[in-house]
């Protein structure tokens, strides 16, 4: 909602061969690539929550002296709920209509003057408003613990984990041809759902886990290292309902055509990063450089079978959500296995002239590599692979006048 929110950014659906999962768009550019945890590229497919969520930091205009590769419309940072100083309990718990309940947890402790455990949590479950056979169920969670608080030296540990299993729904259909009506029209009643029951599934999975490292020298002077570990799976067969002209007159949705992936997203990423504060002159420097260094794996193995017995039509009006089908099975091989390195060096300097202009200027360097391999799903066998091995500055300038203090 809060991204839904903010101007120049729309949230578009699983299109293009990607897997269904949150997908905002910045300025008409897709963002899916470009969304970070903690400064952390987070590139897994997933359905987000915004239980362990602290605040959003959205960046618009073309990133790539910050971000490296991406998208050109900006970055999205999610920020989460991080161990700190203070003992506090809060909690919410939500009933409503279409079985809707939901409960969260946020809790931190001091553990002596130097330590603190916090704990959030969450657990909802729904229909979802205004369609039958259609919901929703999630639970997630996120320790963190964060040594030396009040001392030069601090880390924190993180786990972020967040399980969803829903029942997708892909809509009303679509008449394909114009035999007479008019092409794309919706069919069918709004709260009719035309997939199958026990057959149709989105199940995803998220795993993030987080060591910060931050030392402060003096005032002036900081170094963090950040090392992440995320594994994401998405899986999903969903009905895709169509209908032509000929079907409409005949009162029956054909359901014998599905949509299905098995991706699995696994990251391995280090960020070094060295802030400094200095004057050369009448001019106060921020200085901040670092070493990005990431791998990253990604694989589907998509689905077969489900096929509906007895026919592939069911009544527009009342369609017959619990038919006899085929099992649905994971194929032999994954249809696709992608793999991307990239090694990055960067440094930007804020230069305060006084207190109204400031000039900021920045550099960074990517050394980037990724393969594609296709692959039979049936035998194994590789079909068509692709590489790009590229490196590539990218460099930012922005000179800021503020009207006021």
């Amino acid at each position: 909602e809060a991204l839904r929110m903010t101007p120049g950014i729309t949230l578009g659906g699983g299109e293009g061969g990607i897997a269904i999962g949150d997908r905002p768009f910045i300025r008409g550019f897709d963002a899916f690539a470009s969304i970070y945890v903690d400064g952390v590229r987070d590139i897994g497919s997933q359905t987000r929550e915004i239980f362990a969520i602290e605040q959003m930091e959205i960046l618009k205009g073309p990133s790539g002296a910050f971000d490296g590769r991406g998208s050109a419309g900006g970055s999205i940072n999610l920020v989460t709920k991080q161990a700190r100083e203070g003992n506090f309990l809060s909690g919410s718990v939500g009933f409503g209509t279409d079985s809707y309940r939901r409960a969260t947890i946020d809790g931190n402790t001091m553990l002596g003057d130097n330590a603190a455990f916090r704990m959030v949590g969450m657990v909802h479950d729904s229909d979802v408003a205004g369609r039958d056979e259609v919901d929703v169920k999630r639970w997630g969670m996120m320790p963190s613990l964060t040594l030396g608080l009040n001392s030069p030296t601090s880390a924190t540990i993180s786990w972020y984990h967040l399980e969803t299993d829903d029942t997708p729904d892909w809509g009303l259909p679509y008449i394909q041809d114009a035999d007479g009506l008019p092409q794309g029209s919706p069919v069918g009643d709004k709260d009719k759902w035309y997939g199958v029951n026990g057959r149709d599934f989105m199940e995803t999975e998220a795993d993030i886990a987080t060591l910060t490292i931050s030392h402060d020298f003096n005032e002036r002077v900081s170094l963090t290292n950040t090392t992440r570990y995320g594994l994401t799976t998405n899986e999903y067969f969903v009905t895709r309902p169509n209908i032509t002209s000929a079907q409409f007159a005949d009162g029956v949705v054909n359901r014998g055509n599905s949509r299905n992936r098995g991706n699995r997203t696994e990251t391995v990423t280090n960020l070094t990063d060295l802030s400094l504060a200095f004057e050369t002159g009448f001019i106060k420097h921020n200085l901040n450089t670092g070493i990005e260094i990431s791998r990253e794996e990604n694989r589907n193995k998509s689905f077969n079978g489900g096929g509906i017995i007895g026919g592939n039509t069911t009544p527009i009006d009342n369609p017959d959500n619990d038919p006899a089908f085929n099992p649905v099975e994971r194929n032999a091989f994954p249809s696709a296995e992608a793999e991307t390195v990239n090694r990055s060096i960067y440094v930007f300097d804020t230069m305060e002239l006084n207190e109204q202009w400031l000039l900021n200027a920045g550099i960074r360097y990517d050394d980037y590599r990724s393969e594609l391999q296709n692959r039979n799903a049936t035998t194994g066998a590789g079909t068509t692979k692709f590489e790009n091995d590229s490196d590539f500055f990218n460099y930012q300038l922005g000179l800021v006048y503020k009207v006021q203090p």
